[in-house]
């Protein structure tokens, strides 16, 4: 995902695009516990404004995540859209932006960085298989998606016991 700056300050392209897509053997995000079925993909242009660059660009895949409740597996179609500005000079004010990238002195730009951590800002704090997930039984430790045990409904954690004599007095 290297850009070559010095094309579009030069003329010789008025627009860059960038497309790649990413199969299971290539996962960017194997490190992060992340992985995705086939065909993720990552796009994006560049655009001169002025003295900066814009670069907009999209990813979107089915990752494949854990359910935070159950336990199970799930399919979870992403796609996010991303704006980065790309300067020679950042002002002061702007120098705690992710978003903002300083242009070194090789006018070449490598956003694969950005892209992934724009990515993992991005995944869902709680993965939930559905809406209503039921979890796990405490007891038991059944699925209650798919079964109901016989360990009964009212079974609450005993760590609560204390608080809740607090709030039942």
């Amino acid at each position: 995902m290297i850009i070559d700056i010095s094309l579009l300050e030069t003329g010789k392209v008025k627009k860059l695009s960038f497309e790649e897509t990413y199969n299971e053997k290539e996962n960017p995000f194997d490190d992060a516990d992340i992985k995705f079925l086939p065909e993720f993909k990552v796009g994006f242009t560049v655009d001169m404004a002025g003295n900066d660059f814009i670069v907009n660009g999209y990813y979107c895949g089915k990752l494949i995540l854990t359910c935070d409740k159950c336990g199970e597996k799930f399919n979870h179609i992403f796609k996010e859209n991303f704006l980065f500005v790309l300067m020679y000079e950042i002002p002061d004010d702007l120098k705690d932006d992710v978003d903002v990238i300083l242009i070194e002195k090789t006018k070449k730009v490598d956003l694969k960085e950005k892209v992934r951590e724009n990515i993992l800002i991005n995944l869902p704090v709680v993965n939930l298989c559905q809406d209503n997930c039921q979890g796990l039984c405490m007891i038991c430790g059944t699925n209650l998606n798919k079964i109901k045990c016989k360990c009964g409904v009212e079974q609450m954690n005993p760590v609560f016991d204390e608080a809740l004599k607090i709030f039942n007095k």
